[in-house]
């Protein structure tokens, strides 16, 4: 009930004040999915929740250090988010976010890890290809426009295909990671204005 409440109360925020315009959202396909894409503000998975129906709304990773603030802690677990160290191989994360998939919902990662500037080359990780194959899981595409300004700049969200993994051959071996991540982020980067992929992977 909360989660429908704020959604709906920051929904009509967000769309007065950034006029937000999504695409390709027939695409996203129903039940479990890893949601990746470019990173670019720290609103972006209020964004990516929003545009999502209210029953496909994602699961997602939030720094552990946004939780020494209880009340925020609370809030942003009651909006779906859970917490992860990062810079470390967070077992109780990996387990956290495998459960979310297994269990036929969305889960949000950027591959990028962090906020990435215009141009600025950032190593892109492998942690949504490893969840999805994993899980058997699609990863669908999606860019986030750049510019926060409200009422100024107006955020475009646009998904792409999922990419599905052959569900007859099992998980992909970890040597498969960075292509497919290499797949992902380009085709995500190629629906939008920026130019070329600013990502190196790693």
């Amino acid at each position: 009930m909360f989660y429908r409440f704020a959604h709906r109360l920051v929904n009509v925020i967000f769309w007065l004040i950034y006029r937000i315009k999504v695409t390709g959202l027939e695409k996203v396909p129903e039940g479990a999915g890893v949601i990746s894409g470019n990173h670019t503000s720290n609103i972006d998975p209020v964004i990516l929740a929003l545009v999502l129906p209210v029953h496909d709304a994602p699961r997602f990773m939030a720094k552990k250090e946004l939780y020494r603030f209880k009340p925020l802690g609370w809030l942003i677990t009651a909006l779906g988010a859970f917490p992860v160290e990062r810079g470390s191989a967070d077992m109780k994360a990996i387990k956290t976010a495998l459960g979310i998939l297994r269990s036929g919902r969305k889960l949000l990662v950027f591959p990028e890890g962090t906020r990435v500037a215009k141009d600025e080359a950032v190593a892109a990780k492998h942690g949504a290809a490893m969840l999805a194959s994993r899980t058997n899981s699609p990863i669908i595409p999606v860019n986030i426009s750049r510019g926060r300004k409200p009422f100024i700049n107006r955020i475009t969200v646009i998904f792409g295909a999922p990419f599905e993994f052959p569900k007859e051959k099992g998980a992909v071996p970890p040597k498969d990671y960075p292509g497919i991540i290499d797949k992902v982020m380009r085709d995500c980067y190629s629906r939008s204005s920026i130019g070329s992929m600013p990502i190196s992977l790693k």
